[in-house]
């Protein structure tokens, strides 16, 4: 199951990635990118979940791979 939305989430962050070009900035782009994936995923969360608590776990599942 967690291989099957790794392989879902890898689609989302290519498209984001291709969608969003980020100017150089203090702020992280990965960073960028994980809220932006936290947007599209806060419907797999309980709702009144924060984005930076899916943010974090989304950074967090990037750093393991």
């Amino acid at each position: 199951m967690e291989d099957k939305m790794v392989g879902r989430m890898r689609v989302i962050v290519n498209r984001v990635k291709r969608a969003y070009r980020f100017p150089r900035s203090p702020v992280n782009n990965t960073k960028r990118l994980a809220e932006r994936c936290a947007e599209e995923w806060s419907h797999e969360y309980p709702p009144g979940t924060p984005l930076e608590f899916i943010r974090d776990e989304i950074l967090e599942c990037w750093k393991r791979q």
